[in-house]
């Protein structure tokens, strides 16, 4: 067989590497009971999240780290501070989204939002990258993707997502202006001078001027996206040859914003009445970056989550005895697919 690499081998080796990583964390979610739904432990009618019900399961998971670190250390917990990050971080994740998806445009306002359902997404979603090591990375980040109109990626991409829809407010407006100026002033001058202003094709890729913050008109190509009609999600003026066609092609459009708008209102209608995400989220920006916990956040996120399951009696750690039934049928299949792979080796080796 011949194994040298090229690009369709290149990506099919990306995507099997995310995929095999997906299924793994999909079995250990399963393990540690990360997967079991949290919404009934906080809703009030099977509809809205209880504003008590939230802060009493984070007090009790909060504490329960606390004893199981006090336990395993034998000293004090974390610093006050450290656990109001943790409070922080919780409540937003528990009240945010585990993911969003562009509705053909590729952005914000036609952004379709997934809600946390389990207690793997407040897991998933600490350990989103890239990580930022200081709040003035993060702010240019933000003005950035405020200029082309999209979300970041990472934890803090859903929780400026969440933060956006919740309040109607871009993230990046509160940024000072001076500094916001300076990032986007920054931005353009980047674009032109890796661009040339023309990017190769001999047509300019920036805005024309006067447009340059018009968040209706972000500049994909500069990112590697396609356009509109590159990737088929607009249809082409010179393809709308009749009335029928641009109604079909209306019609469409109609749908997709009213799926958008319809899958916002719902999760929104999840939150309690007078939530206080922004300030808290606030507070937890300020918070991880005074503490400098990047690279802590994840690692006491999952420790909280693990303990929780452990005390409710809903995780394999706290079979007891039973444990050993576990790892003895995780040693058998580690065997089985240690002999599958190399059986499959060879006889791919040998086409």
């Amino acid at each position: 067989m011949n194994n040298t690499m090229d690009h369709d081998k290149a990506v099919s080796l990306s995507f099997r590497r995310r995929d095999l990583d997906s299924r793994l964390n999909r079995i250990r979610d399963v393990i540690t009971g990360r997967n079991v739904p949290f919404f009934p432990l906080i809703s009030e009618d099977g509809k809205r999240i209880s504003e008590k019900k939230l802060v009493g399961l984070i007090d009790t998971m909060l504490r329960g780290y606390s004893e199981y670190m006090r336990k395993l250390w034998d000293h004090e917990t974390l610093p006050d501070d450290m656990m109001k990050l943790l409070r922080c971080y919780l409540y937003c994740a528990f009240l945010g989204i585990s993911e969003y998806d562009y509705a053909d445009s590729g952005v914000k306002g036609r952004t379709l939002v997934f809600p946390v359902s389990t207690f793997a997404d407040i897991s998933y979603i600490a350990h989103g990258l890239p990580v930022y090591r200081s709040p003035g990375a993060l702010e240019r980040a933000e003005a950035e993707n405020s200029e082309v109109n999209v979300f970041g990626d990472g934890m803090f991409g859903l929780l400026d997502a969440a933060y956006e829809i919740v309040t109607g407010t871009d993230i990046a407006d509160s940024i000072p202006a001076p500094e916001r100026e300076r990032f986007r002033e920054e931005l353009y001058s980047r674009w032109e001078r890796e661009y040339d202003g023309s990017g190769g094709s001999g047509q300019r890729n920036e805005p024309p001027e006067g447009e340059r913050s018009d968040p209706a008109k972000p500049v994909l190509p500069l990112y590697g996206m396609a356009s509109d009609e590159e990737d088929g999600s607009v249809l082409p003026e010179d393809d709308i040859t009749d009335d029928s066609a641009f109604e079909s092609f209306l019609e469409y459009e109609l749908v997709q914003e009213e799926t958008v708008e319809r899958n916002r209102q719902e999760w929104l209608s999840r939150l309690p009445e007078n939530c206080g995400y922004a300030e808290i989220y606030h507070n937890f920006r300020r918070l991880y970056f005074e503490l400098d916990a990047a690279d802590e956040l994840a690692g006491h996120i999952d420790g909280i989550i693990d303990a929780y399951m452990y005390s409710e009696g809903l995780s394999a750690f706290s079979f007891g005895e039973r444990y050993g039934l576990l790892t003895e049928r995780l040693d058998r299949l580690e065997s089985r697919f240690g002999a599958f792979v190399e059986r499959e080796a060879k006889e791919v080796k040998n086409r």
